[in-house]
């Protein structure tokens, strides 16, 4: 499983979801998501944000994959807007919302290691 976040928030609400709604036992779904291979590009982002989560988002990762060269795309909208979009019954917008932010960590994870060198390179001092 590749994404952004995913380990602080996605695997979190898929387990809580499917206690809730009884997809299967909490220790089964816990072994399901946690013995599944995870690359979170908010962690492996790390070193280059001073080891900081602060302000480490994706639209700063698809920033440094634009600098690297890389074709990714525009976001759409932030997940505060999801939020209001859900609440507004505006679903298109949250499925923009997450298709491109998809379409983004596809690029990224695709060329990683592209993205990993020019951000090495970024910080190296001169």
């Amino acid at each position: 499983m590749v994404g952004f976040n995913v380990l602080r928030y996605d695997i979190p609400l898929l387990i809580q979801k499917g206690f809730k709604y009884r997809v299967d036992s909490l220790g089964r779904l816990n072994a399901l998501w946690h013995n599944t291979l995870v690359i979170d590009y908010l962690q492996a982002t790390l070193l280059f944000n001073g080891m900081a989560f602060k302000d480490l988002n994706l639209k700063r990762m698809v920033k440094w994959a634009r600098k690297a060269g890389l074709g990714v795309g525009e976001l759409y909208g932030s997940g505060e807007d999801v939020v209001k979009w859900y609440e507004e019954k505006r679903y298109d917008d949250v499925v923009e919302h997450l298709g491109r932010d998809l379409e983004a960590v596809r690029v990224i994870d695709l060329n990683f290691r592209r993205f990993y060198t020019a951000l090495v390179k970024a910080l190296k001092p001169q």
